[in-house]
């Protein structure tokens, strides 16, 4: 290298800066060691002339002026520190010691930069620069936070922030703080961290810092994000934002234009955050900032990623990992990784998200980041899970979980308990995905972490569904609404809308599900998202099939493959394409419902999707077993069961034992009683593995379906009276335990026809063995239980004639009751009196409700308002359905 381009000319003597840029391209070139660097300087001439003044403008040059990337300033660097430990001087070495660090960390030496950062922290404390010490004490703190060990991280700001309030240096504990409040954040403390940021920002204000104002605004309106309190988040964005552009600071303009499209896009508000971030892409190209033009990119990518674009998600999210390698950040490409990632497994190619993460995982692993690195162990578990590799899924997981809290990360405690619930639940281990979900809501909810709290609980009330745990699944999913509309989270609401539609057709109560699912489809129309208006069009559908509506359902569900495959939604395609099966099988269709059962496996098989591959076949078996064609609808139920078990889909296996037990039963009965023995007995083995199934997953509906098919089949076909009424009382006891745990109202509708099939074999049971007294006894009790009920879908459902307007106030305070009731039930002394007039206020409005509708539907009013009803016009009623 010629004087006239060596660097290190202007500072130093020339023979200085020649000696030393030719022994650090050498040591950059592995021909040189440091020592023997240190030895060639050492027996040069400009060693009589080399001063440690020469010594602290080549270490300032290394700091300021040269490329920390480059492997001849690293050489530099080590060529300075050892002169620096030869001259004895304890600053010099401390100022070289911290100049390598620096180098150091930017070619991932971080250990070895932690050492030297240490060792010039002792020196500085040992020669009593208690202000150096924290400064360094604090640069010690800052790279614990980007190796994600914030619990070290903190301790190192809380000692400097100490060192500079013993100083009284104010304005430096104002940096300290803000410090301390990224740390916290990090760890999802967001309370302790707004805490740390107000602090902080007084500091600011009292020394009139609008820059740092700025900033701090910033960060406070980010916790508040996190905590889901949006219209603070987006006030203290435009906050900082107005003060940004006052003090003339594009940059932090740019930052403030990003927190306010954040606020946007976790609002739903995909399009709006594009804008903001659109406008702060502008200004960071302006101010030719490569870093933060990279993060307005990826940010845009994860708006189009809400919108569903893949395409051009993925283009974005590219672009900002470009960038990102271009300039060396890592943590930014772990960022955009992890976006790609996501846009891969919703286009369901699971294997390139596995790619991908994985090399997010190796380069968080790479920089010791263990935040990064569990974050990354948790995504793989979440695509194992999608591939029904639920053991590896919970493997990697797990690990995640173990990181998180070996370094004190509560929110990725939570979420790792969250996705451990999810692989639970798709295993059907109800319990343990109960108890996981509970671990992640508890944790979420000490921290605040509003969203997160409405994830859990969402997750949670699907548990309590399936285990008839009716009460707690909608206290659940109305406090998620709740959460949804406080945050403004429109996209939420919809899900939760729908989630409450759900429970309302378990319960039987329709009408009220289909008003809670229109509801939902109204807001997903309004945000314009075709791909979820799809699948609540197929939810809804469902909801009028159970009505026996099936021409509207029919319509519905052909309404939404259509706009699935406008979308190319997939997925969507070949679930809608098997509840239309469903809806031709229950209309007695059985051609077009095998022909739409077919469609619908043919596209899962393509998709891997082997749960759907299996419910389609167990849908061509019912269209079998309906036709008598006992052994077709054997096989496809053996391929169904075979299926569910390589997934280890132990609802489905249920599902399909029984349907095998039924089929053989139905078998057996077409031959003489010698011969259907073996069919019968293979009957009887397949239901009782339903209910030992069904009593280790807890799914009540299964196991009372199970007990009631095996009473029938002692009952009816081994003439054993004695255990055909032990498992008729089983299934019983199983029903009214769950309608048990019910919310109960003097105007609910609830369970339907559906559930009366134990009841009526027991009472025939008794009848044929003589016993009436017994037979009345159950029959009352399923007049009392279950008759009432089913008489609701029945002619005595309100005519045509009765205003829709009218039927949407019933179904209104019908949920207003229930609402108020729940609340009740968990108020407080002081609470409760206004809550017992609020009831008394709705029962009241009910009441006017069902007075106007009595001139055309006295009957149902009747029915509804619970009058008297004979027995034997009950039965009279029921012939006449």
């Amino acid at each position: 290298m010629t004087m006239q381009t060596n660097p290190l000319s202007n500072d130093l003597p020339q023979p200085t800066a020649h000696l030393f840029w030719q022994l650090a391209e050498q040591m950059a070139a592995g021909e040189f060691t440091t020592d023997a660097a240190i030895q060639r300087i050492k027996i040069s001439p400009v060693s009589q002339t080399f001063t440690l003044n020469q010594l602290e403008a080549l270490d300032k040059v290394v700091r300021e002026k040269l490329d920390y990337n480059s492997r001849i300033t690293m050489a530099l660097g080590f060529i300075n520190y050892a002169l620096a430990q030869l001259s004895g001087e304890a600053t010099l070495i401390a100022n070289c010691g911290i100049t390598l660090a620096e180098v150091q960390q930017q070619h991932k030496q971080n250990k070895a930069a932690i050492t030297n950062l240490e060792t010039a922290r002792d020196l500085l404390r040992q020669i009593n620069h208690p202000l150096e010490e924290s400064t360094v004490t604090s640069n010690l703190g800052n790279l614990y936070l980007k190796l994600g060990q914030v619990s070290q991280a903190i301790e190192q700001y809380q000692t400097a922030l100490s060192l500079v309030r013993e100083l009284k240096e104010e304005e430096r504990a104002g940096w300290r703080l803000s410090n301390l409040g990224r740390a916290y954040s990090s760890l999802g403390e967001h309370q302790t961290a707004i805490s740390h940021y107000e602090q902080a920002l007084a500091v600011a204000r009292q020394f009139d810092d609008q820059t740092r104002t700025s900033q701090i605004l910033f960060d406070l309106g980010y916790e508040h994000l996190e905590l889901g309190n949006y219209e603070q988040a987006l006030s203290l964005s435009q906050e900082g934002l107005n003060l940004a552009r006052a003090v003339g600071n594009q940059k932090l303009e740019a930052l403030c234009l990003s927190g306010i499209g954040n606020v946007y896009l976790r609002q739903g508000e995909a399009q709006q955050a594009i804008t903001q971030y659109q406008q702060a892409l502008g200004l960071t190209r302006i101010n030719g900032d490569p870093s933060f033009e990279g993060v307005c990119l990826g940010n845009i990518g994860y708006c189009f990623f809400s919108l569903r674009d893949y395409a051009t998600a993925k283009n974005y999210l590219e672009q900002g990992l470009k960038i990102a390698r271009q300039v060396g950040e890592r943590g930014n490409q772990v960022r955009w990784l992890i976006g790609l990632g996501q846009v891969a497994r919703n286009l369901y190619k699971h294997n390139l998200a596995l790619d991908i993460f994985e090399q997010g995982l190796h380069i968080a692993r790479e920089i010791g980041n263990r935040q990064q690195e569990s974050r990354f162990l948790g995504l793989l578990g979440t695509v194992y899970q999608e591939l029904q590799d639920y053991k590896q899924g919970v493997t990697f997981t797990q690990e995640g979980l173990t990181i998180a809290q070996e370094i004190g990360d509560r929110t990725g405690i939570a979420t790792h308990f969250g996705h451990l619930g999810t692989l639970y639940y798709e295993q059907n281990y109800y319990t343990e995905a109960r108890e996981a979900y509970e671990q992640a809501l508890t944790i979420s909810r000490e921290l605040g972490e509003i969203q997160n709290v409405s994830i859990w609980s969402a997750n949670l009330n699907l548990v309590y569904r399936i285990l008839g745990e009716y009460e707690q699944a909608i206290i659940l999913a109305e406090e998620s609404l709740s959460i949804a509309r406080h945050r403004g989270d429109h996209r939420a609401q919809a899900y939760q809308l729908a989630s409450l539609g759900l429970l309302e057709h378990d319960l039987g109560n329709y009408r009220l599900g289909i008003n809670y699912f229109q509801s939902a489809l109204a807001v997903i129309r309004q945000l314009g998202d075709r791909w979820m208006e799809g699948m609540w069009l197929n939810n809804i559908s469902y909801v009028y099939r159970a009505l026996g509506d099936y021409q509207k359902a029919i319509s519905l569900q052909k309404e939404a493959l259509a706009i699935a495959e406008e979308v190319g939604n997939n997925t969507n395609q070949w679930h809608i394409l098997s509840g239309l099966g469903g809806s031709y099988f229950a209309q007695k269709e059985y051609e077009k419902a095998a022909i739409s059962y077919q469609q619908s496996h043919n596209l899962a098989k393509e998709g891997n999707d082997l749960r759907s591959m299996a419910i389609d076949l167990g849908g061509l078996g019912n269209v079998h077993y309906s036709q008598q064609q006992y052994q077709q609808a054997i096989d496809y139920y053996d391929q169904a069961l075979e299926s569910a078990q390589a997934i280890n889909d132990r609802q489905n296996q249920c599902g399909w034992l029984i349907n095998l037990g039924q089929c053989y039963r139905a078998l057996g009965r077409t031959y003489s009683i010698e011969q259907s023995a073996p069919y019968l007995k293979q009957s009887k083995e397949y239901f009782e593995k339903a209910i030992a199934l069904g009593e280790k997953i807890g799914y009540i509906d299964l196991l009372r379906i199970a007990q009631a098919n095996l009473g029938h089949l002692y009952a009816k076909d081994f003439n054993d009276a004695q255990q055909g009424q032990i498992y008729y009382e089983r299934a019983i006891k199983l029903l009214e335990q769950t309608r048990g745990i019910l919310i109960e109202e003097n105007h609910r509708i609830g369970f339907f026809g559906r559930t009366l099939d134990a009841y009526e074999g027991l009472m025939e049971l008794y009848l044929t063995e003589n016993n009436p007294l017994a037979a009345w006894i159950t029959t009352e009790r399923c007049r009392s239980r279950t008759l009432v009920e089913q008489l609701a879908q029945t002619p005595l459902s309100p005519p045509a004639v009765v205003a829709n307007s009218l039927l949407n106030e019933e179904a209104y305070w019908l949920s207003e009751l229930r609402r108020l009731s729940l609340a009740l039930r968990h108020a407080s002394e002081e609470e409760a009196p206004a809550l017992v007039d609020q009831v008394e206020t709705a029962q009241k409005t009910l009441d006017n409700v069902l007075e106007r509708m009595a001139p055309q539907a006295s009957d149902y009013v009747d029915l509804r308002r619970g009058l008297p009803i004979k027995f034997q016009d009950l039965k009279t009623s029921l012939r006449a359905v």
